[in-house]
């Protein structure tokens, strides 16, 4: 029991490389083992509404741990996790304890990837509403390109009435002098 929560926990948490790496946007947040899932099922059907409700405070209170101390090693994690194990059940023995443990872990570890997804649904919102900016920045600019030649041939058209009207006017000019 032990083994298995320790490798849920190893798979869960990422190592410091990982967290160091840039590691590619991705929408999903990754399952949990389906045999995790499954054993979970099977030990939290057998629990009580009291106990249900200490295995999610101490699973709260091991996410608030992980929070703020993300260095801490998985072994760690689970010496935490037994140690409130141990401080809210106390006439727990031997498989018992390892067996809510896992219970624990498993509650954070889910809890966790709720958080998880619902941070990545949010920033794939932020993204959407960033690139419509971006569109809305582009047409605008667009739009700025298209008035700007629109004015540069108003200017054109109007430099050309200009010299038509002046051409019109030295020719009238011409054409009373030619009468004097």
């Amino acid at each position: 029991m032990r083994a298995a929560a320790l490798m849920l926990f190893s798979l869960l948490l990422p190592s410091a490389a990982q967290q160091r790496a840039a590691a590619p946007i991705v929408s999903q947040v990754r399952p949990l083992p389906d045999e995790a899932v499954r054993q979970n099922a099977r030990l939290a059907a057998n629990l009580s509404p009291s106990a249900k409700s200490k295995v999610q405070a101490a699973a709260a209170q091991l996410a608030a741990t992980t929070k703020q101390q993300p260095a801490m090693t998985t072994a760690q994690l689970q010496n935490r996790a037994r140690a409130s194990v141990t401080q809210a059940f106390p006439n727990l023995r031997g498989m018992d304890i390892d067996a809510v443990v896992f219970l624990v872990m498993m509650q954070c570890a889910q809890d966790q990837q709720s958080e998880l997804q619902q941070a990545m649904n949010q920033m794939q919102q932020n993204t959407k509403a960033k690139q419509a900016a971006r569109q809305q920045n582009d047409m605008n600019q667009e739009q700025q390109l298209q008035i700007q030649m629109e004015m540069d041939q108003l200017t054109k058209v109007e430099q050309m009435l200009s010299n038509v009207m002046k051409s019109a006017s030295d020719t009238q000019s011409n054409i009373i002098a030619n009468l004097k």
